[in-house]
């Protein structure tokens, strides 16, 4: 399992750490991998009290999972890696690829992490892939975007990781009191406007998915 990188492609991951791991497994093992997961996150929660562990589970497609990891002492977050590596071992055989951890800096504004309080809360994970030469203006764009998503109604946190080995990947994670709240900021004439903008500036499909939180 590869959960328990502290650094991508030789990278030393700076403070605050912001770590993002996507796992998919066997569709016949979802179930038995989320209490796997679960545990876990739990033991990371319980190592780092004062950071954020969330363990996410993608509607439509329950053999997929997002774990989220949000700590201002990544010393403190490594151990607690370290010392529940032994709850990640029966995870490895249910895996249907290998997991994907990507680990991030703040961009622009820093956002408080804000945890997904409740079951009914929607959590979107947006990846965005920005052409080099064009990323000013996409970064721009996803300034006015964060600015507007967190002045919207039902919207709990937005936060904008920028990959710290890729600095042309964002990860937007974005939690919304529910659908419809969701439903109405995509609709708004600012979230119409940010993806007018980045359309073409983009590298591959604009990919957003949509998760609840695993408690």
């Amino acid at each position: 399992m590869t959960l328990l990188s502290a650094s991508v492609a030789g990278t030393a991951l700076a403070d605050p750490a912001r770590l993002i791991s996507f796992v998919e497994v066997r569709s016949d093992r979802a179930d038995q991998a989320m209490a796997d997961l679960r545990r876990y996150a739990h033991s990371l929660g319980e190592g780092v009290p004062q950071a954020r562990i969330e363990l996410l589970r993608e509607l439509g497609r329950p053999e997929r999972f997002v774990l989220l990891e949000s700590a201002d002492d990544l010393q403190a977050l490594t151990q607690a890696e370290g010392r529940s590596r032994a709850l990640l071992d029966a995870l490895t055989a249910q895996l249907a690829a290998p997991s994907d951890r990507r680990s991030h800096r703040e961009f622009g504004t820093a956002a408080a992490p804000v945890a997904v309080p409740q079951r009914t809360a929607l959590c979107a994970i947006t990846h965005l892939d920005i052409g080099g030469p064009v990323r000013p203006l996409a970064e721009e764009a996803l300034g006015r975007f964060a600015a507007a998503a967190r002045g919207s109604p039902g919207n709990l946190g937005f936060e904008v990781w920028q990959q710290l080995d890729r600095g042309n990947h964002f990860n937007i994670v974005a939690v919304w009191s529910d659908r419809a709240s969701l439903d109405a900021f995509a609709a708004s004439p600012e979230a119409r406007e940010f993806r007018a903008s980045v359309a073409p500036l983009i590298g591959s499909p604009y990919d957003e998915r949509l998760y609840r939180r695993e408690p």
